[in-house]
């Protein structure tokens, strides 16, 4: 997952680390809903799982903005 995988490149000051463990509690939910989505997929519940599909993605794309954001403003303020 390319959050996983940008939360390892964020940074990890004084405030990141809070944050970080945020987000990394925030990745453990999407992973558990898309386990839940197969489970409602597998009992023909396919309305459900697109809602939770939806709500999913929509968490993640939050979260890789955030993760985005955070990593470009570091970059940033690094070559200052």
């Amino acid at each position: 997952m390319q959050n996983k995988e940008l939360a390892t490149q964020a940074p990890k000051g004084k405030e990141g680390v809070a944050a970080l463990e945020a987000i990394r509690g925030d990745i453990s939910l999407i992973e558990a809903s898309l386990i839940d989505v197969a489970g409602l997929v597998s009992q023909d519940q396919l309305i459900a799982a697109l809602d939770k599909v939806k709500a999913t993605k929509e968490k993640a794309l939050e979260i890789n903005i955030e993760l985005n954001e955070v990593i470009a403003k570091y970059a940033r303020n690094k070559r200052k």
